[in-house]
């Protein structure tokens, strides 16, 4: 995304209410539910990855608010429809790693694992070094769906879900690696409870994920009219998040071949510790010029 890009961006009108994206409640002992609508990504009303990560974690946390999660990995194995209801089906447990099985009307729409334990002593810590940047107030604010619009085309609903992401990007000079802080818009803070703040940061995560691989696609002069994440991992390094705080998210693009591309994310607090470690897989489709 070129500097002019980012100047010449309007900022859009503030989204409606979030609440009913972070609604979601526990049906029996290994069930959890969350209803629509969902919040969609723009193509043929597919639910945004990072609600469905979100809820994911959500569910485990509901349905075992005891437990510490220290890892989760998605998988995407069909597009869920932002207007049916979905389904978290916790369907195994070691002990150590939980199955929870993320489905609509019967069908799968993904699969999560969750490594845990009953402690956050055992976190994995980060070494990881925060880019030297300003306070997220030095900086431009933009809503996130202009980012997404900006950098995609045809195949992009105008009407996409409106994203209660407020994004500051910060120009690094660098092709490969985008940089930008983030957060909950604060006119959604309403909508989110003082321990929501991992799943915020979930749900979060997916949100700058593919900017990197814009950038090498636009330096080819190559189009795209659309995204799908294939996999999600995080890596969580501290269980005491703020959900209402700015977060910096440092994301490069470490492959990119035939349209899929393998990124990772390091996302840091307003302290600059290193809170997340973000690996993700996507596709991405080129603009069809016939």
């Amino acid at each position: 995304i070129s500097n002019h890009s980012f100047q010449s961006m309007a900022i859009v009108s503030s989204p409606s209410s979030i609440s009913n994206y972070f609604s979601l409640f526990a049906i029996d002992e290994s069930t959890a539910k969350s209803d629509p609508p969902h919040l969609f990504g723009g193509l043929l009303d597919r639910v945004y990855g990072g609600m469905l990560l979100y809820q994911t974690a959500k569910a485990f946390i509901t349905l075992h608010p005891d437990l510490v999660p220290h890892y989760i990995n998605y998988n995407f194995s069909a597009p869920a429809n932002s207007k049916l209801p979905l389904q978290f089906k916790l369907s195994s447990d070691d002990g150590t790693i939980a199955k929870i099985i993320v489905s609509q009307n019967k069908k799968t729409v993904g699969i999560g694992h969750v490594r845990y334990s009953n402690v956050s002593d055992f976190l994995d810590s980060s070494l990881s070094i925060s880019p030297d940047c300003e306070p997220p107030e030095r900086y431009a604010s933009f809503d996130l769906r202009q980012l997404y619009l900006l950098t995609t085309h045809a195949g992009i609903n105008p009407t996409m879900g409106a994203f209660p992401i407020e994004a500051r990007p910060i120009e690094n000079g660098e092709i490969h690696r985008t940089t930008m802080w983030v957060r909950i818009t604060p006119e959604n803070h309403g909508s989110l409870k003082n321990t929501d703040g991992l799943p915020v940061l979930f749900f979060l995560s997916d949100c700058t994920m593919f900017f990197a691989a814009f950038k090498i696609f636009e330096r080819s002069g190559i189009r795209i009219d659309g995204t799908a994440s294939l996999h999600h991992s995080v890596r969580i390094h501290e269980a005491n998040l703020d959900p209402f705080g700015w977060y910096l998210a440092d994301t490069e693009c470490e492959l990119i071949s035939h349209g899929r591309a393998l990124q990772r994310s390091r996302i840091f607090d307003a302290s600059r510790k290193c809170v997340l470690t973000v690996v993700q897989e996507g596709f991405l489709q080129r603009e069809n010029k016939l």
